[in-house]
């Protein structure tokens, strides 16, 4: 049935038309692929190539070497994901593992070679560099999203790369205010900070980048890449830092024009379109979360008087108290290549009016919903949430009445709303008014599997409690969300 995310993004959008046009993909990939040439690595020929070489002299460390066992455990967790231009997928690995182990065995050794030491340059090239691009519809928005689907090399090894690299950059980047790679407690406290400066009666301005994969200048990526290395003891550089440069070397370095000994810049590849070299970080490709971040942690923190500035990746907010000028609240100009998405630059504050007057937000607002979650007017932001609720309720009811197995393996793989308001849970206090809404909510989710079925409402207290499933990650097994909320 796919991931709970897939699932919750096929109810809220609905049936749309994924495709676009041939008259208008040339127009989408102008936009959604700018190249900036003017923050590019500049001073020297081949600038990127020599980039490299210094830093894997200043890492040292051992190669990145991935076992066939590791690529049989990632082709099981990804064997119904696409495939990539090439045809490889993960249920083509498992299926020439059943039929011959040595296949994956040597597809293993293969990829986890150095590029540089593989004969055929085309070879290296299409393995690394290749994406097959696709485009998401965002029904809410005027162009759809532009994804890649980046090779299953690139996919297997880079995973168990930035597995590798993962924990040292996330402690490094919350330093820096940035919590896009925390865990669970990291975001959890990037949520709850919003939430008591909320509370102390803050000015709130919060602010998302639009099309940040795309248009991160390239000086940014390498920047934050150089102060993360710069960060660690030579130990950890050793380490964590010599596979982050081996990452950068098969996914991200290339000069252009291309260096004959190196690699040439990533390509995406349209079914109706001609290719589209790609200048910074693809959607859909593991390392591009954590070189985002690493770009994002060099300049999106600063010291602010009487407030705070945190991030999210590409979202983030600025704070300050009630006695702090909110001129404060003024963003500097980006360097990085990001711009802000308006519809997204929002305030909050008993000074929200004024702070909207100076031109530094576009919009004021009874709250600001922070990593999903309400700052301000808790219950106006829970009736957002609970409105993209009904409407994926309705929506299984509609399914329902035309597929009653599909729609109940859907709300299934959903689980309940303890699963779905999880991050919500985690963040609100139960007070008195939020466990009746909670509890209304759990009611919905039962009537809705009542009606599924078309069962007499006098079995609801029977089925109450199966159909409350542990998915979502809310870790508790058929509790509600107003049971969990209390547990917390």
């Amino acid at each position: 049935m796919g991931d709970i995310r897939s699932v919750c993004r096929l109810l809220d959008d609905g049936p749309v038309d994924a495709s676009v046009s041939d008259a208008d993909a040339p127009a989408v990939v102008d936009r959604k692929f700018p190249r900036k040439l003017e923050r590019e690595l500049v001073g020297r020929a081949h600038a990127e190539s020599e980039w490299q070489r210094d830093a894997r002299s200043l890492c040292g460390g051992r190669p990145l070497v991935i076992t066939a066992g590791q690529l049989v455990r990632w082709a099981r967790a990804k064997r119904d994901r696409a495939a990539d231009a090439g045809g490889w997928s993960g249920r083509l690995l498992l299926e020439l593992h059943a039929v011959d182990a040595a296949v994956t065995r040597a597809l293993a050794r293969a990829w986890s070679m150095d590029p540089a030491g593989w004969v055929h340059r085309g070879g290296a090239a299409a393995t690394w560099r290749l994406l097959r691009g696709s485009f998401i519809p965002q029904p809410t928005k005027p162009l759809p999203r532009p994804v890649a689907t980046a090779s299953v090399p690139r996919r297997a090894w880079g995973l168990s790369a930035v597995r590798r690299v993962r924990d040292a950059a996330a402690g490094y980047c919350e330093e820096r205010g940035q919590f896009g790679l925390s865990g669970a407690a990291g975001q959890s406290a990037y949520v709850l900070a919003a939430r008591v400066l909320g509370e102390l009666g803050a000015d709130i301005v919060a602010d998302d980048r639009a099309n940040s994969f795309h248009e991160l200048h390239r000086r940014a990526i390498f920047g934050g890449v150089d102060g993360f290395l710069a960060a660690l003891s030579p130990e950890r550089r050793e380490s964590e830092g010599s596979v982050l440069v081996q990452l950068m070397a098969r996914t991200l370095v290339g000069d252009e024009p291309p260096d004959v000994a190196g690699l040439p810049r990533s390509v995406y590849t349209f079914a109706s379109q001609p290719s589209r070299t790609h200048h910074a970080l693809c959607q859909g490709s593991s390392e591009s979360s954590l070189l985002e971040a690493l770009a994002y942690a060099q300049g999106g923190w600063r010291d602010v008087a009487r407030g705070v500035r945190c991030e999210l990746h590409d979202d983030g907010y600025t704070a300050v108290l009630g006695d702090a000028d909110v001129d404060l609240l003024r963003r500097p100009a980006a360097t990085d290549g990001s711009r802000i998405a308006e519809g997204k630059d929002k305030c909050i504050g008993p000074r929200a009016a004024d702070i909207v007057l100076r031109g530094l937000s576009r919009e004021a607002s009874g709250y600001l919903m922070v990593a999903g979650v309400p700052v301000g007017d808790t219950l106006a932001g829970l009736a957002q949430w609970r409105a993209g609720y009904t409407r994926r309720l309705a929506r299984l009811r509609e399914l329902a009445v035309h597929d009653l197995g599909l729609a109940t393996l859907a709300a299934s793989a959903l689980g309940g709303p303890a699963g779905l308001a999880n991050h919500l849970l985690r963040a609100i206090p139960p007070t008195a008014p939020l466990l009746d809404f909670w509890r209304q909510v759990d009611d919905e989710w039962v009537g809705l599997w009542v009606d599924m079925l078309d069962a007499d409402a006098a079995v609801e207290s029977a089925v109450s409690d199966r159909v409350m499933l542990c998915r979502g990650g809310c870790g508790m097994r058929c509790r509600g969300a107003a049971e969990h909320a209390e547990q917390r």
